[in-house]
């Protein structure tokens, strides 16, 4: 398995967000009421206006861990042989930076005594610098790692290929657009396909594997080798006992479902509605 984030996008992002949100809140109430007890234990002011100025250190740790998810998970940079070093390094010297600027300018503005940027700087380097160095290195160890491994990172979503909305037919020296919608299945009967609608047939000159990759995957399932079916047009299965099964179509054609695609099928019906696969009659 390759070692690297092969994947940009999070599973499931609510969860990944709400988890990083409240880690991040915990740890800034946290310090905050260690700012307390300290404030207490040595019999000084507590101002809270303070202490969380200061302790915006644990927020900036939202946007940090997006940008570090975000550069491990793009193609462009996997090429990049240092790429986790350089941004673990560039991760910490940022934080401090941000950080540093942060306190300076809300100090500025709405305190009575300015912070230093440059004190700032080194106040968080003394003070900070080996929970930056821990949770840096400790969350690019993990997406590099870890996260491929735990499936936790899913291909982006691909882009489904555009699908046919009517086909054209040859009839003579007409040429036919159906619906593709309206088709109920559609039979292989060399050299042509057999493209059967509620009240009519029609053969095209396509082979059935040709033809099936212009439709939507979704909706027309090859059940058999001969066979594809409109899985909207599907009124129920019944079991021969043999692992094969009869699927009824609404026109009432009856069409073999073979036990190797069953797995497929099974899936399609997955993407029917919820209501339309209750109605479906299974009969073991």
């Amino acid at each position: 398995m390759n070692s690297g984030i092969p994947f940009k996008t999070i599973y499931s992002p609510k969860g990944t967000h709400a988890a990083i949100l409240v880690t991040v809140t915990i740890m800034l109430l946290l310090s905050v009421f260690q700012d307390l007890l300290q404030a207490n234990f040595n019999n000084y002011a507590f101002y809270l206006s303070e202490s969380m100025l200061f302790n915006s250190f644990w927020l900036l740790f939202i946007p940090m861990v997006y940008l570090n998810i975000k550069i491990l998970g793009t193609e462009k940079l996997k090429t990049f042989k240092y790429l986790p070093l350089q941004l673990f390094l560039a991760s910490v010297i940022l934080h401090m930076l941000l950080f540093s600027v942060i306190v300076w300018l809300l100090s500025e503005l709405f305190f009575d005594h300015t912070y230093a940027l440059l004190q700032n700087f080194y106040y968080t380097l003394s003070e900070s610098g080996y929970i930056l160095l821990l949770i840096y290195g400790a969350l690019i160890l993990f997406l590099k790692y870890a996260a491929p491994k735990l499936s936790l990172i899913l291909p982006p979503p691909v882009k489904k290929p555009e699908v046919l909305s009517k086909i054209t037919i040859s009839n003579g020296r007409k040429y036919v657009n159906i619906d593709v919608m309206d088709i109920i299945c559609i039979k292989a009967l060399t050299p042509y396909i057999a493209i059967c609608l509620e009240n009519n047939q029609y053969l095209h000159s396509e082979t059935l594997k040709s033809v099936s990759e212009k439709l939507d995957q979704d909706k027309f399932i090859r059940v058999h080798k001969s066979t594809i079916i409109n899985i909207d047009k599907m009124v129920s299965y019944r079991s021969r006992l043999n692992g094969d099964y009869d699927i009824a179509m609404e026109d009432g054609t009856m069409v073999r479902l073979s036990r190797t695609y069953f797995t497929k099928f099974k899936r399609g019906l997955m993407f029917c509605s919820q209501d339309r696969a209750k109605s479906h009659q299974v009969n073991r």
